[in-house]
């Protein structure tokens, strides 16, 4: 799956995908994760202030874990890491980030959960080069579930990404809202 997110005008992240078997090939479908947030009473612009896209904000996620283990030494993308499996206690993440505090409190009453499981892949220089999060996602998504797996490379570099234009369809057309 491809996946990109737009953050220009709250948030929107447009996925392509053979999964989507119904939609011609190629086909982007967007999903407006602020007109979501806003439904389920999550504060999205506190989530994106207090990220703001940084990977190395990574690492307080996981700082907000418990149970975590070492479950081997691996290659990503041919740097040698440490891959830990634990849990992303998101009271704990709560607790800890102020300014993060009250939306999670409400996205944790909104999906049901209090934890999800996650792994990540931790280099040398304590970067993050993978991390991998399964979570359900509530009632609000129909309780659909979505593994994530984010490898994080080229450290430094500007890129200039631009979100889809053409062949898109929103995803509240196919679901019918």
């Amino acid at each position: 799956m491809e996946m990109i997110f737009d953050g220009h005008d709250g948030l929107v992240m447009y996925m392509r995908s053979s999964l989507f078997r119904t939609l011609p090939a190629g086909t982007w479908v967007k999903m407006d994760l602020k007109k979501l947030a806003d439904k389920a009473g999550v504060d999205l612009s506190a989530l994106m202030n207090a990220n703001q896209a940084d990977p190395s904000q990574a690492l307080r996620m996981l700082m907000a874990s418990s149970g975590a283990k070492v479950v081997n030494y691996d290659r990503v993308r041919g740097v040698l890491t440490t891959h830990y499996s634990f849990r992303i206690d998101l009271k704990r993440l709560a607790d800890e980030n102020k300014a993060l505090g009250d939306s999670l409190r409400r996205m944790m009453t909104a999906a049901g959960i209090d934890s999800y499981p996650a792994e990540a892949w931790i280099d040398k220089d304590g970067r993050v080069r993978r991390i991998k999060v399964s979570m359900n996602l509530g009632p609000a998504a129909g309780n659909a579930t979505m593994t994530l797996i984010e490898d994080l490379y080229a450290f430094g570099i500007k890129v200039n990404i631009q979100p889809p234009t053409d062949r898109v369809v929103d995803m509240s057309a196919l679901a019918g809202s």
